[in-house]
């Protein structure tokens, strides 16, 4: 009996080993193959369909402050890029603008005085001339031009009278504020007797700070300019 058993369960041993066979070799799955990062010499492309990452904004460039023209205008403006009739550099030049409603006013005021007088105004200050041709005038005063005869125009103090008389209407009717420019200008008189002439300029500062009712040879003393 113990010669049939131990043979038997020798028997038994072997098919269990049998049974069980190597090793057995796991398949690789295709998602692994697909994920396995390529050789580091090789470059990595990812596109939109790659990722599922959402677009980045497209970036903006900052502006950063132009550098100032070289030739910069009086007022100390600086030139843009980008040429413009307001913030364009342009160079100045002086320049003289007709005011012809100023004038058809000063001429009537001056009339009423002396009938026979002709009188006209006008701007005077700067253009602002730019690249393309287009030009700004920008004024710093209104002058006055006052044409009179006179029977002679010696007479120092009926020439005194009569600028007193003119410059009456011009300070009242005819100030910085209502004409234009920042400061006051002056007025042109030229007295005519036959062809002769005679001028005479008369600042409008200089007729402000005079004594108030002062006329004839006094006033016109006063006013001529220093010999």
């Amino acid at each position: 009996m113990q010669r049939l058993i131990y043979p038997l369960l020798f028997l038994i041993l072997i098919l269990s080993a049998c049974e069980g066979g190597g090793p057995a070799t796991q398949a690789v799955p295709p998602s692994a193959v697909e994920s396995t990062p390529p050789p580091h010499d090789l470059p990595v492309i990812v596109t939109e369909a790659d990722t599922n990452s959402p677009a980045l904004p497209i970036p903006k460039f900052i502006s950063t402050v132009s550098t100032p023209h070289i030739d910069q205008p009086p007022d100390g403006m600086i030139a843009s890029e980008t040429p413009s009739p307001t913030s364009e550099g342009c160079a100045y030049t002086w320049a003289y603008k007709d005011l012809p409603e100023i004038s058809a006013e000063f001429q009537r005021a001056v009339q009423e005085i002396r009938p026979e007088a002709q009188a006209n105004a006008y701007a005077f200050g700067e253009d602002c001339v730019y690249a393309d041709g287009q030009r700004t005038f920008l004024a710093m005063e209104t002058d006055f031009n006052v044409i009179l005869p006179v029977e002679n125009s010696n007479d120092k103090e009926s020439l005194g009278d009569l600028i007193a008389s003119i410059m009456k209407p011009i300070v009242k009717r005819f100030p910085r504020g209502v004409v234009p420019g920042a400061q006051n200008g002056f007025v042109q008189f030229t007295f005519t007797k036959d062809q002769e002439q005679q001028g005479f300029r008369v600042p409008i500062d200089k007729y402000l700070r005079l004594p108030t009712g002062l006329s004839g040879s006094d006033l016109y003393d006063a006013l001529a300019p220093s010999p």
